[in-house]
């Protein structure tokens, strides 16, 4: 339904649209994990020191979480701040973006499973076990096979930019695992700086908004995104440009 409102919003530009986004991301985000679970021990969870933050229950009758929206990227939430400058969403957009990736089976760190075999790489298990409603021995244990989150993590990578710059209200906010600060910012330029604390390269994208004109980001804004490569361990400075509007961009303002 959040999805559904967004997207005739941005469609159609009727404000009830819009009122009814908002009312519907209260009831959807009760959905979402505010906080970190504290996991047994010797749990596989406990070892791999998994953050329940931003997972999303994907219904009321399998009493766990899952890592992300069953099966969308959730940049309706990112469109939300754009329509409305309300910096909640997209603390929660990074919430929920940011928990997936710790949730994939790497050749480096595979997931072990309840059933004592290993996730293959790029299996991600939709469960995120925060109880006991398959037995205590099952909390923070991971079931073997690959499944939707899968799809979830390919849309989060494509839709979700790793790190969001807002001309128009002076905001960045750095989504994926890559530090962000902004150095200096002016009317036409950005100075950042970013760190990749991991132990993996990257390839970061990078949208540069500017929400004074609310329909530069509209519907297939993919190929607006910047994509940079930082090293593991790299610091590195970059700097960006404020958008140049085109007359597609300005034509429904």
């Amino acid at each position: 339904m959040l999805e559904s409102y967004v997207q005739l919003y941005e469609t159609l530009g009727k404000e009830k649209w819009l009122r009814y986004a908002e009312e519907t991301f209260l009831i959807a985000i009760t959905w979402v994990m505010s906080y970190d679970f504290k996991f047994p021990s010797g749990s596989v969870s406990a070892r791999r020191r998994v953050h329940t933050l931003g997972t999303v229950f994907a219904n009321a009758q399998n009493k766990h979480s899952a890592p992300g929206i069953c099966t969308l990227s959730g940049n309706c939430l990112l469109k939300l701040y754009r329509f409305t400058g309300n910096q909640d969403y997209l603390y929660w957009t990074k919430a929920i973006s940011h928990s997936i990736s710790q949730f994939v089976s790497l050749t480096e760190r595979p997931v072990l499973s309840l059933e004592k075999t290993y996730l293959k790489p790029g299996y991600i298990n939709e469960r995120v076990q925060t109880s006991d409603w398959e037995g205590k021995e099952t909390v923070g244990g991971f079931q073997n096979g690959s499944n939707w989150p899968e799809v979830t993590m390919m849309l989060t990578y494509t839709e979700i930019p790793g790190i969001y710059v807002d001309f128009g209200a002076g905001v960045v906010e750095a989504f994926d695992h890559i530090g962000c600060r902004c150095v200096q910012m002016d009317k036409e330029t950005a100075q950042l700086e970013l760190y990749n604390c991991t132990a993996f390269d990257a390839t970061v994208t990078i949208l540069v908004d500017d929400t004074c004109c609310t329909n530069y980001v509209y519907h297939n804004y993919f190929q607006k995104m910047i994509k940079v490569d930082i090293q593991a361990g790299q610091c590195q400075h970059i700097t960006v440009q404020r958008p140049i509007y085109t007359q597609e961009d300005t034509k429904n303002d």
